[in-house]
């Protein structure tokens, strides 16, 4: 076959693709357009729907209405809380101007002017919640809200339901309950989906508690540098919650699984690279793989909850004995 011949071919396949993926995505772009007329996520019908349709794919266009929907941002909206709140004075005001120019690779979705945004929705929510305040991590995850959110107190307010709603505040809180109870469910399931790798790491000494917590605590924001990936990944996580970050974290490793077999020293630059080398297709059909079943996710996280309870137990036990 001639250059020329090879080149007509290339284009038509190219072509032909592109054509797919503009029928595709019209067909997704109906389907959510169905959803969100018929939004309501205390059916458990419409609910499986949604999950099901959240793992195909969100149009890119969509996206921010979806997410709005997701956060509940306009049923907890309070007309004029917000701007209070920046009439306000917050102690961490110093620590957040620290932080804000250490956003790494999501600097790029950041303009000058959209910095003093982030300043005044972090200000915003460190008041809302004093009893947390700022924490590390936490312009992360409000700079990547705010890329699909374009909006600052939008962004405040979504922040809201992803500390208390999807329970990220117990990654921040006191003795880090959140981050325990991950560690267990993750060391768990890593023994029982990818067995290979759970017994390499405890014989090269590679402990969750080394790479986990950055992936979980800021929900892939902090060490993902694709960012396409990190969309879709967010998609999920907004619609399934922790188990989604659990089932995510495992296929990491599943997808750089020849390279995790190896010893501590090949190990470690794979577990805290940024991911941009990831193919989407390849490493999404991992995920697809990796689904963790909710019922075998919410027997492990009650077990751990009555191991948690009872340790606490028989800890203040002890005290009272002493």
């Amino acid at each position: 076959m001639s250059n020329q011949k090879k080149n007509e071919k290339q284009k038509k396949n190219e072509k032909e693709k592109k054509n797919e993926k503009k029928k595709n995505n019209e067909k997704q772009k109906k389907r959510w357009k169905k959803l969100l007329k018929n939004w309501e996520l205390t059916d458990e019908k419409f609910c499986k729907q949604l999950n099901k349709q959240v793992w195909v794919g969100l149009p890119n266009e969509m996206r921010k209405e979806v997410w709005m929907r997701l956060l509940e941002i306009e049923q907890i909206k309070v007309k004029g809380i917000y701007q209070q709140y920046l009439e306000g004075n917050s102690e961490d005001e110093r620590y957040i101007r620290l932080d804000l120019p250490r956003l790494g690779n999501l600097a790029q979705f950041i303009q000058n002017e959209d910095v003093e945004c982030l300043f005044r929705t972090l200000k915003a929510y460190t008041i809302h919640n004093s009893k947390m305040g700022y924490v590390a991590g936490l312009s992360h995850i409000a700079a990547f809200l705010y890329s699909i959110l374009q909006d600052e107190e939008d962004t405040f307010w979504g922040l809201c339901t992803l500390i208390d709603k999807y329970d990220l505040y117990s990654h921040f809180a006191a003795g880090s309950p959140g981050l325990k109870r991950d560690i267990y469910l993750f060391t768990t399931l890593l023994e029982k989906y990818l067995p290979k790798i759970s017994k390499n790491f405890k014989d090269q000494g590679v402990c969750a508690e080394m790479y986990l917590p950055r992936w979980v605590i800021t929900v892939f924001t902090l060490g993902m540098n694709n960012f396409p990936l990190l969309r879709r990944m967010w998609d999920v996580f907004l619609v399934e919650g922790i188990r989604s970050l659990i089932g995510f974290s495992l296929s990491i490793l599943k997808y750089e699984e020849e390279q995790l077999l190896q010893e501590f020293e090949s190990v470690i630059p794979f577990l805290m690279s940024d991911h941009s080398h990831f193919e989407f297709e390849k490493i999404w059909k991992v995920m697809l793989v990796i689904k963790i079943d909710e019922k075998e996710f919410n027997k492990l996280l009650i077990k751990h909850e009555k191991e948690t309870l009872s340790e606490k137990n028989k800890k203040e036990n002890n005290n009272n004995n002493l």
